[in-house]
């Protein structure tokens, strides 16, 4: 009997990990992508997204991560699968093989690193035996697991050239290789699996592309792509058959695609899109070919278009979902539970902003030749470990679908939860109580239509003022620079008497109210309103230095009130910009940019001179962090001549050394790093002075499998910081870096304290010394 059966949200287990982040930790923050595949560990079911895997634990029903933090070699994870021995294969775009042993990751990079025609793509792994057969975009590589190596590498197109496996199966006697134009098999002992002529195919699918192979008992079943699926009749075939026999059609009046076919001994599930139904669903069928059990997604976008299905050791069905969902239905009830992991909404990171108590992700943009990009409007925000989304498909915010590319998100200063976002050609949005309540273009504000006549509002930039006015840049307008004014009213600036305004985007305003602008990756301007007009003056990057640079790409003031320049050739300084409006040369400033000079061997530099910069965030120290296009991220003294870190893909979790964003906690320290690849978070030793607020110990308690840093935050800036016993003896002394110090949990001798209260003291401008906090140690 079919039992019929939608999916009930029961028992709903959402749980990112809540592991405390200590100092000098990274932390993932990626989205939730297509699960792409699952594999089975014992009570751990496994699942593949592109950027790290996923796993349910069923005897506590926990839901954890594993990516690159954990040992993993990369990302763009394009297959999983599991092996008897307990050992995940993970495969990846580039052909590049992880095998997990326990807490072990062995990698095998030969595929990667192989000069191979076309792709290297892994698209499915099976196991059998002692071997894990892996179907790869140019043929078939074959591990042997117990010695965790590659044993031997197959090309079986014509001639022995190249040719793309989409799925890979075993028997007792054969290999069988779903391609792109047929199915072909081979005898496992075959003298040489690498002659291509000795693989024989099956006559019924020549010429076909096989997307798909499963086999239950004695019978494969396949399914064959239509060539042409843009056609509104065309669909995707499954047959049932043997080779060398008769192959017939099995049950395809309604389906349209299939996405995996998966084989048992007695049965064989099916995740297809029905047509008529227009819903992705996923059916058993027993060993009499009758449907036994089927789910239909309903049109829940949450858990729709299956990419894998597995029935686990206790007989339920586990599904993984196109939106990064895990679903598990009890067969016997039809109950199901759904695990997710909390993240951003997308992957794609146009830029990052720390205002207040949130990080603000917006996934949008303009090209490198700045114009606007049409992607849907996704703003994620991040406060602590919870997440909001603004998009199009949460709920009460279906009027976001009329409003293309988010370019920067800022909270109101002055307005807690009140944000503002700028888009690629709609305006300004602007947002509270996590609704949209406002849209400000040309027919209610002072914004304007760009002078091209394309219809299109483009706000490349905004800023907030000291008063918590809002200022936004304006390319392509006759005025291009406006403010909406706390009182609601809006001001529109012509200041194009420095040049044309096609192309300015990045704002800051500064200490003194001026207000920065960078025009065209190619250098900056400034402007400042006096007796109600505005005047302005171009930065010349190359004044006062020896250094020729062509670009600048990023900007911050820091805490002297200087303004920092990321470049194409490192960073270069302004400090006297308080007087940047005194003496200038015509509408050139003549205040000097400096590089900053830093010693490599026997020589004194300027600081990454060979590399251009990408983003620049300071912390509370006034310490610089530097991201850069091709050499990962830099950590700098204050005043920028001392390296004190270096982060690459080689000696820390990164995923690229290409940053492309950077943003400061001031509240925990943690530093956010964007890559093209998604949102990685680093807790640094350092955190922002916080008015009024009571200094906190963490984590705390610390327990004895705690081996990190115990940090203790909101310290006067730079104080002097003792730990003593109740006793007063004397555990520890240090200085914090700006609002926080960082403390390794042994004592002056090298030993962890004994068990009980310890009180922490901070030393005043007089000397005079108070407890701040207390920490609960236990050894």
């Amino acid at each position: 009997m079919t039992l019929l059966c939608t999916l009930v949200l029961w028992n709903i287990s959402s749980l990112d990990l809540l592991i405390a982040q200590g100092v000098g930790q990274w932390k993932t923050y990626f989205a939730n992508t297509a699960i792409l595949g699952l594999a089975p560990v014992g009570d751990q079911i496994y699942g593949a997204m592109s950027t790290e895997l996923v796993y349910v634990d069923m005897r506590d029903n926990t839901f954890s991560q594993f990516s690159k933090k954990q040992g993993l070699s990369s990302v763009g994870i394009s297959a999983v699968g599991s092996h008897p021995s307990g050992k995940i294969i993970v495969g990846y775009q580039d052909g590049n093989i992880d095998i997990i042993s326990g807490k072990e990751v062995y990698n095998l990079p030969e595929v990667k690193n192989k000069n191979i025609i076309g792709s290297k793509k892994i698209n499915r792994i099976f196991s059998d035996g002692k071997y894990a057969y892996l179907a790869c975009g140019f043929g078939i590589v074959v591990l042997d697991i117990s010695k965790i190596e590659i044993k031997e590498t197959y090309f079986i197109g014509p001639n022995n050239t190249a040719m793309e496996v989409l799925d890979v199966k075993t028997d007792a006697n054969y290999i069988y290789a779903s391609t792109e134009s047929g199915f072909i098999y081979a005898l496992k002992n075959a003298p040489n699996l690498n002659d291509f002529s000795v693989w024989k195919k099956e006559a019924f699918f020549t010429g076909k592309k096989v997307t798909h192979c499963a086999k239950m008992g004695n019978k494969w079943i396949l399914s064959v792509e239509n060539s042409n699926l843009d056609s509104e009749n065309s669909m995707d075939v499954t047959y049932v058959g043997e080779p060398n026999q008769e192959w017939v059609p099995f049950d395809t009046a309604n389906i349209s695609k299939v996405s995996n076919l998966i084989g048992g001994s007695n049965y064989f599930i099916r995740c297809a899109f029905n047509k008529h139904t227009q819903r992705w669903g996923v059916e058993i069928f027993n060993a009499e070919w009758k449907s036994i059990f089927f789910v239909d997604y309903n049109g829940d976008k949450k858990i729709a278009i299956p990419y894998d299905a597995i029935l686990d050791k206790y007989g339920n069905l586990w599904v993984a979902s196109g939106f990064g969902y895990l679903v598990q239905y009890e067969q016997q009830t039809g109950v199901s539970h759904w695990y997710r992991k909390e993240g951003p909404i997308s992957n794609d990171i146009f830029s990052l902003s720390h205002i207040g108590k949130y990080l603000s992700i917006s996934a949008g943009g303009y090209s490198g030749s700045f114009a606007p990009e049409y992607t849907p409007f996704q703003v994620s925000l991040l406060m602590g470990d919870k997440w909001k989304r603004y998009d199009a498909g949460e709920e009460g915010l279906s009027k976001l679908a009329a409003y293309p590319s988010a370019i920067e998100t800022l909270e109101d200063p002055l307005e807690a939860g009140h944000f503002f976002s700028a888009t690629s050609t709609t305006g300004i949005l602007e947002f509270k109580n996590d609704q949209l309540v406002a849209q400000y273009g040309p027919e209610n504000s002072s914004l304007q239509y760009d002078m091209a006549g394309n219809g299109t509002c483009r706000t490349y930039g905004i800023a907030f003022d000291a008063s918590g006015n809002l200022w936004v840049t304006n390319p392509m307008a006759e005025k291009a620079l406006s403010v909406r004014k706390r009182d609601g009213s809006w001001q529109a600036y012509n200041i194009s008497f420095l040049g044309s305004c096609d192309r300015i985007n990045t704002i800051l305003v500064d200490y003194w109210q001026q207000k920065w602008i960078l025009d065209d990756n190619n250098t900056l301007r400034v402007y400042r309103e006096k007796g109600g007009q505005i005047e302005g003056l171009h930065i010349d990057a190359n004044y006062g230095n020896s250094l020729s640079t062509s670009n600048v790409f990023c900007f911050i003031e820091d805490d002297l009130g200087h303004i920092w320049m990321g470049t194409n050739r490192g960073i270069k300084v302004i400090d006297k910009h308080a007087t940047i409006f005194d003496n200038p040369n015509g509408n050139i400033s003549s205040v000097e940019t400096k590089t900053i000079m830093v010693p490599s061997g026997e020589y004194i530099i300027e600081l990454l001179k060979n590399d251009q910069v990408s983003a620049i965030v300071m912390d509370g120290a006034n310490r610089k962090w530097i991201g850069t296009v091709s050499n990962g991220l830099f950590l700098v003294s204050a005043d920028g001549t001392q390296e004190l870190e270096h982060f690459t893909i080689d000696n820390s979790p990164l995923i690229s050394n290409h940053i492309t964003a950077l943003s400061m906690d001031p509240f925990s320290g943690e530093l956010f790093v964007a890559n093209q690849y998604g949102l990685l978070g680093y807790r640094t030793n350092s955190t922002f002075v916080q008015e009024g607020e009571k200094a906190i110990a963490f984590p705390n308690p610390v327990r004895p499998e705690y081996n990190g840093y115990i940090s203790i935050k909101n310290l006067p800036s730079d104080a002097i910081v003792k730990i003593t016993d109740v006793s007063g003896n004397l555990i520890y002394q240090g200085q914090a870096i700006g609002g926080q110090l960082s403390w390794n949990g042994y004592t002056l001798s090298g030993r962890r304290p004994t068990s009980g209260v310890l009180l922490v003291f901070a030393c005043k401008e007089d000397g005079s010394q108070k407890v701040v906090c207390k920490i609960f140690f236990i050894r």
